[in-house]
């Protein structure tokens, strides 16, 4: 199935991107927007597309370019192991009557081509037993655990695509 995608701006796009999260994060260990301050928030810095079927929006997929010296009392928290100049996956979500046509894939390798020259670094819940296959298929590998993710009390799993090596 063919999925066209649209770059968007955050700014003119907090509603949608806030239903949008409310209808795709359903299950029970799933994190959900409560405001339109949390998603600007979330967001801010990344690029963004919604993938279409026809008129339909079906999926998000938002990535930021990490550049770690600009901002040093920023920088405190940040993961180590990421390296500087790489890109993190910050969403990549389908709704649910569109899973399984492959559009997560489909977003999966759009993200990897236009990055194809970096390193690339993502987290995810370990439930998402989906997403942790794709992303594994697709040549990430597993490189560390979060206890509780931005203290909500949830775990997740650290993944990466290295390509500088």
């Amino acid at each position: 199935m063919n999925f066209m995608k649209k770059k968007i701006s955050l700014n003119e796009n907090l509603e949608l991107l806030f239903e949008m999260d409310q209808k795709i994060f359903t299950r029970e260990f799933d994190s959900k927007f409560e405001s339109m301050e949390q998603v600007e928030s979330y967001y801010y810095g990344s690029e963004i597309y919604l993938f279409y079927s026809e008129n339909t929006c079906a999926g998000i997929l938002a990535y930021k370019h990490t550049n770690y010296g600009s901002n040093p009392k920023k920088n405190e928290s940040i993961d180590k192991s990421i390296r500087k100049n790489s890109v993190n996956l910050v969403k990549l979500a389908v709704l649910p009557e569109f899973q399984g046509r492959g559009l997560g894939s489909q977003m999966l390798e759009y993200f990897k081509e236009t990055n194809s020259k970096k390193d690339l670094f993502l987290t995810t819940h370990p439930r998402n037993r989906g997403g942790v296959i794709t992303y594994l298929k697709s040549g990430f590998e597993i490189y560390g655990w979060i206890d509780n993710f931005e203290m909500t009390g949830e775990p997740r799993l650290k993944l990466r695509l290295l390509r500088t090596r």
